[in-house]
């Protein structure tokens, strides 16, 4: 894949489309120094942004979480999503909505920066099925952090850097991401999926609330549950509730539903194992990927 550095194409900045290469920030942008940043992840599906309403409305509060206004309404980032799609010549993508503080001043508060709005359009997805396989995760040693400690609804930058650091420490370790736990040792999420496991054929996942409440989560437990008519348990959950678990999987916007094989507990030295083959799963990743158009 082209270094993103390196793309062509155009992008919408502050109301006006320009060249890719043409996109620079200066060096004092406040946001690139205080983790002003707030970002959307939207999938293009046969041309179509999924839910990219419920992506900018989301967007629009997270700005608010950080003290700014973005200045656009929605109907116009929607149409303006739509025009770069066509623009970019993008059936399928991935599309990264964002607003920062610019770098009229380094003050702590920045409350006399100027709020940019850009909107980028690719397609880092290479068209290769995945391979069948699933993750192998890891419980992280890092806790999530209270909900009353900081705007953890919000998806703004800041909040990401724990996430790139239990990434990074998962890699290292040999697992491909990790599970967080909360301060009281319930199971939250990955560092940048949502988690769910099934037993006894029903669905279980732990609830939103130290946690983003993602809109791929949402879909699976109000619309892909709903079609295949099953159960779905949100609550506190502990890691030994996965015992006996069938199948575990992570739901995000970019990977969609992605097949959990393992999670390892270094507090219990033992690994829980789940089938990358079960049933309901298969018909779970199914009914989403024709909900999304992905089919």
């Amino acid at each position: 894949m082209v270094s993103l550095e390196e793309m062509n194409g155009y992008i919408w900045w502050n109301g006006k489309f320009i060249e890719w290469q043409n996109a620079k920030i200066p060096l004092t942008a406040h946001s690139l120094h205080y983790a002003g940043t707030v970002f959307e992840g939207i999938r293009i599906y046969n041309k179509k942004p999924f839910k990219q309403l419920e992506h900018y409305k989301r967007l629009l509060k997270s700005a608010e979480a950080m003290g700014y206004i973005i200045p656009y309404a929605l109907e116009l980032l929607c149409d303006v999503t739509n025009n770069l799609i066509e623009i970019n010549n993008l059936t399928a993508g991935y599309i990264r909505p964002f607003a920062w503080r610019g770098g009229e001043e380094h003050h702590i508060r920045g409350m006399n920066c100027k709020i940019h709005t850009a909107i980028i359009a690719y397609n880092p997805f290479t068209g290769k099925k995945r391979p069948n396989i699933g993750l192998r995760l890891e419980i992280s040693k890092w806790k999530k952090i209270p909900e009353s400690a900081a705007p953890l609804h919000s998806k703004a930058s800041g909040l990401y850097m724990m996430a790139t650091i239990i990434q990074n420490e998962a890699t290292k370790n040999g697992f491909d991401d990790a599970i967080m736990l909360d301060q009281n040792g319930f199971l939250t999420e990955g560092t940048t999926s949502n988690f769910f496991f099934i037993k006894d054929n029903i669905i279980h996942t732990p609830i939103a609330d130290n946690f983003l409440n993602g809109i791929t989560r949402q879909t699976v437990i109000n619309e892909v549950a709903d079609k295949l008519k099953l159960k779905v348990i949100e609550n506190k959950f502990k890691i030994e509730d996965l015992k006996d678990a069938q199948a575990a999987f992570l739901t995000g916007t970019a990977a969609g539903v992605l097949k959990i094989a393992s999670i390892y507990s270094h507090e219990h030295k033992k690994s829980f194992e789940f089938s990358i083959a079960d049933t309901l799963l298969e018909n779970i990743i199914y009914t989403y990927n024709k909900i999304v158009g992905a089919y």
